[in-house]
């Protein structure tokens, strides 16, 4: 009897479900069917023109690394990252990266502990989960910020609403709170048995109350949420 695998829906912005395709098939049986269809597009907005030089920088996402490369007066300058994916990103367009352990707590935590001279700037998008400004502040570590990308909705593409929108499975990797929101909303009246697997209990939380949520990563970072998704397809 042939093995029936659920559909993986992968919504990412393209570049990044196209990476994390590739961590998935060296997990999973080659026959799991895995469709791409971004909620969200990544847009870079004009970088900043900081007055005088900062003492630090505060990166959140490997998005905003881009406008270290645009910008001479922040270059060499230290940043901290949320996790290592961010530093590595950061360190190419020419920054000294420290990487912190993966969430925004992470982040604080480390900052709270070098006390680097500031100020410092914190480069994010449009949208975000939490005000690292607001927060950095109520520790006494004084931050200016940027909107240096956009993170601008997208609909489904015909293919996965049509996943949806018959009897099966449908897995959902689901890697940020904003990501979460947007697709409930997409999958509001699906036909298909939905599952998630969310990077953070933050990200699972926005999922909607009494739909499943199968796995939480054991860690914020794309390799450990291709093992939760392939641990999910063992069962």
């Amino acid at each position: 009897m042939t093995e029936t695998f659920p559909t993986i829906l992968l919504t990412r912005p393209q570049e990044q479900s196209g990476r994390f395709a590739s961590e998935l098939r060296r997990r999973i049986p080659p026959e799991v069917p895995i469709l791409v269809s971004p909620i969200l597009e990544i847009r870079t907005l004009p970088s900043p023109d900081p007055e005088e030089r900062p003492g630090f920088l505060v990166l959140t996402s490997a998005h905003a690394a881009e406008a270290i490369a645009d910008t001479p007066e922040f270059a060499g300058v230290k940043a901290y990252c949320v996790g290592e994916a961010t530093a590595d990103a950061a360190r190419l367009a020419g920054a000294e990266s420290i990487a912190a352990g993966g969430t925004a707590a992470d982040l604080v935590t480390r900052l709270k502990e070098d006390a680097p001279p500031g100020p410092g700037h914190y480069l994010r998008g449009r949208h975000v989960s939490v005000d690292l400004e607001e927060v950095l502040a109520k520790e006494g570590i004084s931050v200016t910020s940027s909107v240096v990308y956009d993170q601008v909705a997208l609909p489904l593409t015909d293919q996965a609403r049509a996943s949806l929108a018959v009897p099966g499975a449908v897995l959902l990797p689901l890697f940020s709170a904003r990501s979460a929101r947007l697709l409930a909303e997409e999958c509001r009246g699906a036909t298909a048995r939905l599952s998630v697997v969310a990077m953070s209990h933050q990200v699972a939380q926005q999922w909607p109350e009494g739909k499943e949520v199968i796995a939480v990563a054991s860690a914020p970072s794309a390799e450990a949420m291709a093992e939760a998704v392939a641990a999910c397809l063992r069962g």
